[in-house]
């Protein structure tokens, strides 16, 4: 059972994020509160923090409790892996923005409607490297070693405080790099979903991928003028990807567990 975790906590996640996006931020918040804590157990008379000892007191602590509920029952650590998953969020976001976009609000000034389309459909990038790519890719790395939920949530607590960590900020753009190429492929080679040739598109990152697929970015890979309909094809490829990835790493995973 234990192989359906990783499609299931994703799954999880759409339940958990599409009615209520603000758990993101709750997420985040929590996460920075706890790191603050623990900064303060390591900070000695003299008021110097050791960060380096707190942050990995931090993630040791955040693990070992995300690990030992997911040892539990597969179904608990699905249920306890989905709020690592915050990439649908975004999803209720940009459809808040298609919504504003199509009452007409931008109809006296479609320079600042493109530009919306825009910047709506380049944060589906980020939003899923970070909150779907790299945990999908280290739960499955630890789920042979009932270590799955315990890589993703120290990914999303190195995220929580890369802002104030340096360590943390290093460790978290390595692996955010990493899902970030990851993430580039699988929009190459499920490009055609959204009836775009790969061989047609260009782009180093993410974000610029993202756009010159969808057809609007600048320059000789843009075919048509942003309109609010390719936020939805955005938000289609962006979960397409992540859907093939989830098989992808199941398949790989089932003659391990």
């Amino acid at each position: 059972m234990r192989i359906l975790t990783l499609p299931a906590s994703f799954l999880l996640a759409f339940l958990l994020y599409l009615p209520f996006p603000s758990v993101v931020t709750l997420r985040g918040r929590a996460l920075c509160a706890l790191h603050a804590r623990i900064v303060r157990l390591f900070t000695g008379k003299k008021g110097r923090a050791d960060e380096k000892a707190a942050l990995a007191f931090f993630l040791l602590a955040l693990s070992g409790c995300a690990a030992l509920i997911g040892a539990i029952h597969p179904l608990c650590a699905a249920v306890i892996c989905a709020p690592v998953f915050s990439a649908p969020a975004c999803l209720s976001l940009s459809a808040s923005v298609k919504r504003t976009l199509d009452s007409g609000a931008f109809a006296d000034n479609f320079s600042d409607y493109e530009a919306q389309v825009r910047e709506t459909c380049a944060d589906f990038a980020p939003a899923f490297v970070t909150g779907a790519c790299a945990p999908m890719v280290l739960l499955a790395i630890g789920t042979p070693l009932y270590l799955g939920s315990a890589l993703a949530w120290a990914y999303a607590g190195l995220c929580a405080c890369a802002a104030c960590c340096p360590a943390a900020r290093r460790i978290s753009e390595a692996i955010s790099r990493a899902a970030e190429s990851l993430f580039v492929v699988l929009l190459v080679l499920c490009c055609g979903a959204v009836g775009r040739n790969p061989l047609r598109t260009d782009g180093k990152g993410a974000r610029s991928r993202l756009l010159s697929i969808l057809g609007i970015a600048d320059g000789e890979a843009r075919t048509h003028a942003p309109v609010s309909g390719d936020i939805v094809q955005a938000a289609f490829l962006c979960c397409f990807c992540m859907v093939l990835l989830a098989v992808l790493l199941s398949l790989v995973l089932l003659p391990l567990v």
